[in-house]
């Protein structure tokens, strides 16, 4: 299908194209974010079980050294006078006491914390592609909304299209190339301000979710990637 030239479209029409691209990249841009705080919280609730088992084993350990504990103060109070066998139970008894409780203890907390961080994975894991769908969904519709036209990929990303959006807006630029100038213009001066860089790693960060999320027969569909970080060849 041949694609419209953007530079031929008017004010209006481009207003309403960056208005409803960025309507849908940024309902893609949440589905995202879902998606990658649902992947982190099964990391670390992976984490918490591999802790827990550890914790598990240390308890054990505990538990095996009471019984020891206890069977040495058992055969010591056999060969023991009276006087021997209250102190061996004050001190060998005290201290299995001690490890039989502190072991028995935390196995049982950390099964019970290990069996909540499983059951929490699974839900999670459960709901994560349901997630990745919504997040594929999203982008086919914002794919949807700029087909039609020669928009460059190298600004498919919420942060581009918010700038231009904005510069149109406020009547800065009444076509494209104006829109593609002033915000080429904008990176430029970013790239220059030390305290743009947290801007800059959420730009590049956009992009690489674009990139990485994106549904391949799309991408294929359109042409070759020339990644977000083409902002950053061509520094």
């Amino acid at each position: 299908m041949k694609k419209n030239d953007l530079s031929a479209i008017t004010r209006d029409k481009l207003y309403f194209l960056l208005s409803s691209a960025k309507n849908e990249m940024v309902k893609y841009t949440n589905c995202i974010e879902e998606v990658e705080w649902c992947e982190r919280r099964i990391g670390q609730l992976k984490n918490d079980v591999v802790q827990q088992q550890q914790h598990q084993k240390q308890s054990t350990f505990s538990i095996i050294g009471g019984i020891g504990l206890a069977i040495l103060m058992l055969y010591l109070c056999s060969e023991s006078t009276k006087e021997g066998v209250i102190l061996f139970l004050l001190f060998f008894g005290g201290g299995a006491a001690l490890l039989l409780i502190h072991g028995l203890y935390y196995l049982n907390s950390s099964k019970r914390k290990e069996k909540i961080a499983q059951e929490k994975i699974e839900e999670f894991e459960e709901a994560l592609p349901d997630l990745r769908k919504k997040a594929e969904e999203s982008f086919d519709k914002f794919f949807t909304t700029i087909e039609p036209y020669e928009f460059p990929r190298d600004y498919w990303y919420e942060y581009a299209i918010n700038k231009m959006l904005k510069f149109v807006e406020i009547k800065q630029a009444d076509n494209w190339k104006e829109v593609v100038c002033l915000y080429e213009e904008h990176l430029h001066r970013m790239r220059l301000e030390e305290n743009a860089q947290q801007t800059l790693d959420e730009i590049k960060r956009q992009s690489d979710e674009i990139q990485r999320g994106s549904n391949a027969s799309r991408w294929a569909a359109a042409g070759a990637w020339a990644s977000a970080a083409g902002i950053w060849l061509r520094r």
